[in-house]
C-alpha cells in the first residue's frame, strides 16, 4: 500500500528485514517524513539504522522546500507533491520561523502559547496559572484583532468547560467536544461536554461553538492563520513565559 508516493512504513520494514537489510539512503525515500524518525528505533526492529542517515534524509527533504514561497506552497496548484505530511509541513514553518522577544509578540501568539501550557499541564485545575493567563490575554486578542473574535469566543468557552479532570488540558488542543448522550448520562456528564484521549475512546465528537469555531489553537493553524501569520505561530519565544501581565 501506498500513501502519495510514498509507501506503509511497516511495509517497508518488513521487506527489509526479509532480505536481511537495515534502513539506508535509498530505501528512506520510500517511506513518509512523519515515518522517518521511526526507521532508527525500536519499531524498525532489525532493520533499524543509524540517526545520521535519517538527519541527511530529513535535510535533504527540508531543502528541496525551504527556498518556495508560502504561496508556492500553499496555493492549489502548489507544490504539494514534495510535502509528504503535515509533519514536513510544520517543519517547513519552523524553517522559516524566527525566535522573537516576548515584548514584541502579538497577543493572540501569547495566548497560542499559553493554551499549549495548559495542554502540557492540567495539574492546578481550576486554579492553574496557564488558565488564568488565557482569561487575561482574551481580550487583548479580541481588541489586537487578528484572530476571530468568534474563534476567541469558543476558547473563553472551552475554558470555561476546563476542569483538570474529565475536561482536561487537551480542550485547548481539540476544542469543543461532545459525548454521545447516552454516554454523557450514564457517565454523569448532563452536558455531555468532554476532552481528551479517553473522551475520544468513549465516542467524544468534536463540535462547533457559536460562530463555528472549536476553539482549537490547532484550528489557528489549519483554517484561520495566513501564511505569515503561521510563521509567527511556529516563532519560539525567548523569554520565559511569564511575569506578570504588565510585561505584555
Amino acid at each position: 500500500m501506498t500513501l502519495g508516493r510514498y509507501k506503509q512504513f511497516y511495509e517497508v520494514t518488513e521487506e527489509l528485514i526479509t532480505k536481511g537489510k537495515r534502513f539506508d539512503t535509498e530505501s528512506l525515500k520510500l517511506i513518509s517524513f512523519k515515518d522517518l524518525n521511526l526507521a532508527g528505533v525500536g519499531n524498525a526492529g532489525k532493520a533499524a539504522c543509524r540517526f545520521e542517515l535519517i538527519e541527511d534524509e530529513i535535510k535533504r527533504r527540508i531543502d528541496t522546500i525551504i527556498n518556495m514561497s508560502f504561496e508556492e506552497v500553499e496555493s492549489d496548484k502548489g507544490k504539494w507533491e514534495v510535502i509528504d505530511d503535515g509533519s514536513m509541513y510544520h517543519a517547513y514553518y519552523r524553517e522559516k520561523a524566527s525566535p522573537m522577544h516576548i515584548k514584541d509578540a502579538p497577543k493572540w501568539k501569547l495566548l497560542v502559547e499559553a493554551m499549549k501550557n495548559l495542554r502540557g499541564d492540567w495539574s492546578g485545575g481550576r486554579c492553574s496559572e496557564h488558565l488564568s493567563w488565557i482569561y487575561a490575554l482574551l481580550p487583548l486578542a479580541e481588541v489586537e484583532g487578528v484572530v476571530p473574535i468568534g474563534w476567541c469566543k469558543a476558547v473563553k468557552m472551552n475554558a470555561d468547560t476546563f476542569d483538570g479532570h474529565f475536561n482536561d488540558g487537551r480542550i485547548m488542543r481539540d476544542g469543543a467536544m461532545r459525548l454521545p448522550e447516552d454516554v454523557a448520562k450514564t457517565f454523569g456528564f448532563p452536558s455531555g461536554d468532554a476532552s481528551g484521549n479517553i473522551a475520544k475512546l468513549m465516542g467524544a465528537e468534536p463540535v462547533r461553538r457559536e460562530g463555528g469555531y472549536r476553539g482549537s489553537y490547532e484550528e489557528l493553524f489549519e483554517d484561520i492563520l495566513t501564511p505569515e501569520q503561521k510563521v509567527i505561530y511556529m516563532s519560539e519565544l525567548i523569554e520565559k513565559i511569564y511575569e506578570t501581565i504588565d510585561n505584555i
